[in-house]
């Protein structure tokens, strides 16, 4: 047991909005698009179990995106909520998934915002040199890997194979802000941000995609890597929708709310 944190505001009309934020991430990091929601329908940002402000009440060694999607759904249970519209942000977006598989009656609508199939040779590397230890170090180096690290993720895919191969090409995501607040993030949620992504990086989306019976949203910024992955995403799931993502992540919330609004 444990306790889960989140942003909360009830006010507006209409099924709650559930946002889930990214594997080194917290709640933080969905503000932009889900602040000026806010008035317009009950929102709930939440800080992922062992993230931001959560404690870790799922942390055994092979942590699932199915593990955190029922901490979730009783996370809903607890506020009394019977029914919510899901936006997943990267690994957010296979948590939806499971929990529309584990409740089909509380997921009405998902927004898988840059989900991916990984291939299985990339993963073998990446499960290696993704996510180094940040346990932390006495002379501080801890900081600056952190650091790198989240900077490095805004330009080169994986963050780790600096080649002109792995360029993310397009204006670099590196706002000084941002990559502040994730190095933040990153620090707090510590080591369990290697589970958080496995669990992403495992997930059998080519598998479970198709099994999808909730109105879907599939979507990227053209500048993400995951963004050519829309045709082949929607070749294997065509009741899902695609959508292009502005590059702005504040702007996000415009395609959100187009699809959520023609799908009632």
């Amino acid at each position: 047991g444990g306790h889960l944190h989140a942003l909360v505001n009830f006010e507006g009309k209409g099924r709650p909005l559930l946002v889930m934020h990214d594997p080194a991430g917290s709640s933080a990091l969905v503000r932009s698009f889900t602040h000026p929601m806010i008035g317009d329908r009950p929102v709930i940002a939440i800080d992922m179990p062992g993230n931001g402000e959560s404690d870790k009440i799922i942390d055994h060694s092979n942590v699932s995106s199915a593990d955190y999607a029922e901490v979730v759904l009783e996370a809903l249970v607890s506020l009394g909520i019977s029914e919510v519209d899901v936006i997943g942000r990267y690994s957010g977006g296979p948590v939806g998934m499971e929990m529309s598989f584990q409740r089909p009656d509380v997921v009405k609508h998902l927004i898988q915002a840059a989900t991916a199939i990984y291939d299985p040779a990339d993963v073998e590397d990446i499960l290696v040199h993704y996510t180094p230890d940040m346990t932390p170090r006495v002379d501080g180096s801890h900081l600056n890997l952190a650091w790198l690290n989240m900077k490095n993720q805004a330009l080169f895919w994986p963050w780790f194979r600096q080649t002109r191969e792995g360029i993310v090409w397009g204006e670099p995501q590196i706002d000084p802000a941002l990559i502040h607040q994730r190095v933040f993030d990153l620090l707090q949620t510590g080591n369990m941000y290697q589970k958080a992504y496995k669990a992403m990086w495992v997930y059998p989306m080519e598998e479970k995609l198709p099994q999808l019976k909730v109105p879907t949203l599939l979507c990227a910024p053209q500048w993400d890597p995951i963004f050519d992955q829309m045709a082949d995403l929607k070749s294997i799931a065509p009741q899902c929708a695609t959508a292009t993502l502005p590059d702005q992540f504040a702007d996000w919330r415009i395609v959100f709310e187009e699809f959520l609004q023609g799908t009632h």
